[in-house]
């Protein structure tokens, strides 16, 4: 059997099971994953501070935008290996292997784009020339950097950062409301970078979490990136 139809089924199969008696809140309704994502902020709160604070990103806001992916991170960390998954992507490419990693859950296609976006952007390149910069040049052993990368936090954050600022730009967002900047930026996390704003604020009300698009989900995206800066990502940073 398709190693993605066994992974949907027993993907399935373990949510229907832990929350089919939970509430809609989306704290109650993670329970100990949600506790689990609040955890590792708390622990890594100066990482987080420090890093997003030295690319000039607020904390509460990057955090929120991807934290709907932390829960689904504690959610199924254990479930998979992605050796296998690694090594299909360096040898073969994102169209052979693209899979979620970490606690941000970004993709290689992901970090692709983030790259190509900075190289692309004077100003980007300058800011982020860290995260397109790599100690060998061809294409086998960047694949293989850019995978060890995203297994650390730290670099997950510096991409994140680098998403944000790159569709602050592009979807001109430098100048609205603050939580109307966090619809578009959580929107674009989970559908897509080539997204427009009107793609991106339908999808925003869409119910497509965390079971993914086509499925009786709870929650929007948007809706639990929203709670957790409202509810405890304010409270976490000092720089909301």
């Amino acid at each position: 059997m398709n190693i993605s139809i066994i992974r949907n089924l027993l993907i399935s199969v373990l949510i229907f099971f832990s929350f089919s008696t939970k509430s809609n809140n989306p704290k109650n309704y993670f329970d100990s994953q949600y506790t689990d994502a609040i955890q590792f902020c708390t622990v890594n709160i100066n990482l987080i501070e420090t890093t997003l604070s030295e690319c000039c990103i607020p904390p509460a806001m990057a955090l929120s935008v991807a934290f709907p992916e932390m829960l689904r991170y504690s959610l199924w960390r254990d479930l998979f290996e992605t050796t296998s998954l690694e090594l299909l992507y360096v040898h073969g490419g994102k169209n052979v292997a693209n899979f979620s990693i970490g606690w941000l859950q970004m993709k290689p296609s992901f970090a692709e784009t983030i790259e190509k976006k900075i190289r692309n952007n004077a100003k980007f390149s300058f800011k982020y020339k860290s995260l397109i910069q790599y100690a060998k040049t061809d294409t086998i052993n960047v694949r293989r950097e850019r995978i060890s990368r995203l297994k650390q936090f730290e670099w997950q954050l510096q991409y994140l950062s680098a998403f944000i600022d790159i569709n602050c730009n592009r979807l001109r967002l430098e100048n609205i409301h603050y939580e109307q900047m966090l619809m578009y930026l959580a929107a674009a996390y989970n559908r897509g970078m080539n997204s427009d704003i009107s793609e991106l604020a339908n999808f925003s009300n869409t119910k497509t979490f965390p079971y993914g698009p086509g499925k009786n989900n709870p929650f929007g995206f948007v809706e639990v990136a929203e709670y957790f800066f409202k509810a405890d990502a304010k409270q976490l940073f000092n720089n909301p």
